[in-house]
């Protein structure tokens, strides 16, 4: 296994946080969570009732009252640009949490690249002062081995 800069790390759990970010905004049209378990409690909520002659309790689980109808979908432009703001500024605000998020991962990519250059440097630059020396050895072996041959020759 690779080991990461700490700042990759860093950025790596950002990412990992945002993946599981989720805008879920209510729909303004839909139904009232709470005013529909209201309904549902008085539904089901028991009622005692005695039968002529019986001692015995009966427990109606039904609501005898009509179901109330349905308010219409649609809405004044005063409410539906109230509602707009109100979207808008949820979604602007996701952005830039995401956008702030971005900038520090980009912050700490760029800085995992800057130390990796510079530690790539350090060792091309030695690595050139190593091939100088082996240059330097092979052009002293090879004046050695000229003036060999050259004192042969004579």
């Amino acid at each position: 296994m690779i080991a990461m800069h700490p700042s990759t790390k860093r950025a790596y759990e950002i990412l990992d946080r945002l993946a599981d970010f989720e805008v879920t905004p209510r729909d303004p049209a839909a139904v009232d969570a709470l005013e529909s378990w209201d309904a549902l409690r008085a539904r089901s909520a028991p009622t005692k009732q005695h039968h002529s002659g019986s001692s015995e309790l009966i427990y109606k689980t039904h609501n005898p009252h009509q179901p109330v109808q349905q308010r219409a979908a649609t809405m004044d432009e005063q409410t539906q640009a109230r509602w707009d703001n109100w979207c808008k500024s949820h979604i602007t605000r996701a952005l830039e949490e995401f956008a702030e998020s971005g900038d520090e991962i980009f912050s700490l990519v760029a800085q995992d690249i800057a130390a990796l250059r510079a530690e790539m440097q350090g060792q091309i630059d030695q690595l050139r002062s190593e091939l100088a020396l082996l240059r330097g050895q092979i052009d002293g072996s090879v004046t050695t081995m000229r003036g060999r041959h050259g004192d042969d020759a004579a």
